[in-house]
């Protein structure tokens, strides 16, 4: 697949626009970014890939792939930024191998407690988590838990530490949802607009041969925004109290309220026309704006 020319050169007028606003590693990531973000939206031209990867009996899914990626890309951009704040590498070390684990369980957990259904009567398929099927809320929720355990046991400030993995996590997330689109779960629902995809692949989780809206690469296009709004906020403006952490999960929460809308698949219980995952995004945006308040109050007082 190759990028047009027009794109391209988006591309380069983007990346020229901020070269002097980020030291060099910070302008590298954030290119990289916005490159898998216009690659994106190539996709519907080609032909879906679940399977990225076949020898013998060992299948490399597409999913798996691009989730390793995010959490790769995620915590090589945690590490950096924990290092200009002064935070130790082998403190952010044990973080991210604890919110892996942990938020790895979360997100699984909600998404077979979400079709449980399905999983009553295929219980070996829940520990098959290379073929699809996370809940990025549970895996924030438990994950963050786990990371707020770890950084009061080692003294670590937890708003400094927030702050430092919020860009993170953004560009985790924006990565991962790409590889859903490639297995084709978090599907949307049928609509006739012109960017609508059809998967056609035999082994797609989302319905063959229907247009969809594609729900996938609208949140990934989002959080790879969200991450830039992160990363373009100075580090003078980042005074460690956990506004910029607060600020993604106010944002996030806004882009998830929404993009439920338009996700075609099982949403789980509704409760007052709103899905369970739109009640913890409006309970996150109510969080952090509360949270937000009091922070402001205290500066006041202070």
């Amino acid at each position: 697949m190759f990028v047009s020319w027009k794109k391209n050169h988006n591309i380069f007028v983007f990346t020229v626009f901020i070269r002097g606003y980020l030291s060099s590693s910070d302008y590298c990531f954030l290119v990289i970014g916005y490159y898998l973000v216009i690659v994106s939206w190539n996709l519907k031209d080609m032909v879906m890939f679940p399977v990225l990867f076949e020898w013998s009996s060992f299948s490399l899914y597409t999913y798996g792939a691009f989730v390793a990626v995010g959490f790769f890309l995620g915590f090589q951009w945690i590490l950096h930024t924990g290092k200009r704040s002064g935070l130790s590498q082998d403190v952010i070390g044990d973080f991210v191998w604890v919110a892996l684990i942990f938020g790895l369980i979360g997100a699984r957990i909600l998404y077979v407690l979400f079709n449980w259904d399905y999983y009553w009567t295929r219980p070996i398929d829940i520990f098959k988590i290379w073929q699809g099927g996370l809940v990025w809320y549970g895996g924030l929720i438990v994950g963050a838990a786990a990371g707020a355990w770890l950084f009061r046991k080692k003294s670590v400030p937890l708003g400094l530490a927030a702050d430092v993995c919020a860009p993170g996590l953004a560009l985790a997330h924006a990565i991962g949802r790409i590889g859903c689109f490639f297995a084709g779960c978090c599907y949307g629902k049928p609509c006739d607009l012109p960017w609508a995809i059809m998967f056609t692949h035999s082994q797609t989780l989302a319905p063959a041969q229907v247009s969809l809206h594609p729900t996938q690469i609208y949140e990934a296009f989002l959080n790879f925004l969200l991450f830039g709004v992160l990363v373009l906020i100075p580090m003078s403006k980042r005074p460690g109290s956990g506004k910029l952490a607060l600020l993604y999960l106010g944002l996030f929460s806004v882009i998830r309220l929404g993009i439920e809308f338009l996700r075609g698949d099982d949403r789980g219980p509704v409760f007052l026309y709103l899905t369970f995952t739109q009640w913890i995004s409006i309970s996150g945006l109510f969080l952090a704006a509360g949270i937000w308040f009091v922070l402001i109050k205290r500066g006041s007082e202070n």
